[in-house]
């Protein structure tokens, strides 16, 4: 039986990407640039997060195969248009952790 992905999950691998950043840079990254409407201490905060004006997961996409759109999956894989890589100067996260959320955000972003 295939697991389903949760919230926990994508709050886990995005909370150890901090922590990563932290370790590699002495400092905790300021997220506060990216915008008033950034977080995801919760499933409500991370669906309704915009990072530069730009919601993180667009509910269009919530559910469907286009979910590597999603902008969360782009700023993690190349960046978006203006912005590099996040996080900023790495560490990045895997391959597989990317995929995780992807998938979370396919199968419709359960709890």
């Amino acid at each position: 039986m295939k697991r389903v992905i949760s919230f926990t999950d994508v709050k886990t691998i995005l909370d150890r990407a901090i922590g990563a950043w932290r370790a590699l840079n002495g400092r905790p990254p300021l997220l506060s640039t990216h915008g008033p409407e950034f977080g995801w201490g919760s499933l409500e905060e991370l669906l309704q997060s915009e990072a530069f004006g730009n919601p993180l997961i667009q509910p269009d996409l919530i559910g469907t195969d286009r979910a590597a759109e999603a902008n969360i999956i782009v700023a993690l894989t190349h960046g978006l248009t203006g912005f590099p890589r996040m996080p900023v100067g790495g560490p990045f996260l895997s391959d597989e952790d990317i995929a995780t959320i992807q998938m979370w955000i396919r199968s419709g972003c359960p709890q």
